[in-house]
């Protein structure tokens, strides 16, 4: 049995033989250092106003900002969620910006059409 798992570099990946008891293939990739943050989506990609924000790891996340491409604040919170539902009135493209504890940062662009 063959399993793949993550060495120190993101790109490098090593083989292992491990035992199990059926003959499965087992597929395993921990975070790398260099992925400071989960994985985070907007759905639907573009939307008409309404979107959810899927944030893996909520418990880790201080802010969540959705802001337009000049700046400008559109929405604010210090309460993160795994889903959060969210209405933009206004068409454009957006960026949702959350901030980690850590002090790291995941950006996700989205686009609200007319």
């Amino acid at each position: 049995m063959r399993a793949l798992a993550s060495s120190s570099s993101y790109e490098d990946y090593r083989k292992y033989d491990i035992e199990c008891d059926n003959n499965e293939e087992i597929e395993h990739r921990q975070r790398s250092p260099k992925e400071p943050h989960p994985v985070l989506s907007i759905r639907p990609n573009p939307s008409l106003g309404n979107i959810d924000v899927l944030v893996e790891e909520p418990d880790r996340a201080r802010q969540l900002l959705i802001t337009d491409l000049s700046g400008s604040i559109h929405y604010t919170t210090d309460k993160v969620y795994a889903t959060q539902n969210i209405n933009i009135n206004d068409p454009g493209v957006y960026i949702l910006h959350i901030k980690y504890n850590d002090k790291t940062s995941a950006y996700e662009k989205f686009v609200i059409l007319e």
